[in-house]
């Protein structure tokens, strides 16, 4: 699968988003941040996250602009369907994918500040629609260095891959 196609997207208040599973992932992450304006690592434990751990990713911010997935959860999809644990976004074959990825994590990595969007793309396989959270993380314990990630499928039509 390739040729992804972004057709639109908007900003979601993270206290205005209606998926739930998001909506309690972003919850969960206020409470661990308390009054920081991240969490960090050791804040965040994978048992409390058992029913939805397979669609985080984590992702280190480089000095490069590019984010570096120290975690890509197996149920994590990309118009490429490839693991990226350990990967860059720079490694993304899909080019239009990557620079929307790139485009949100680098948001957050620049003001520190939590977000949400709703996107509507196309692959070849047909259109889809999904939301996707990305919050700011440390795993200096001091300073924001990493994101958190999780999308949750709102909506798709012909997919061959899984969800």
């Amino acid at each position: 699968m390739a040729g992804f196609r972004l057709l639109a997207e908007y900003a979601v208040p993270l206290d205005g988003i209606d998926e739930p599973t998001l909506a309690e992932f972003a919850a969960y992450w206020r409470r661990k941040a308390g009054k920081r304006s991240f969490a960090t690592r050791d804040d965040i434990s994978p048992g409390d996250l058992v029913d939805g751990l397979g669609s985080i990713r984590i992702a280190m911010i480089e000095p490069d602009g590019s984010f570096r997935f120290r975690l890509y959860g197996s149920k994590s999809t990309n118009p490429d369907q490839v693991d990226m644990t350990g990967k860059t976004t720079k490694d993304y074959a899909d080019r239009e994918f990557a620079a929307l990825v790139e485009r949100h994590y680098g948001m957050v990595a620049a003001d520190g500040i939590g977000r949400c969007w709703h996107i509507v793309g196309a692959v070849d396989e047909g259109r889809y629609e999904y939301q996707r959270v990305v919050l700011p993380l440390s795993y200096s314990g001091t300073e924001m260095d990493a994101l958190i990630v999780k999308s949750a499928r709102i909506k798709n039509e012909a997919l061959r891959w899984e969800s």
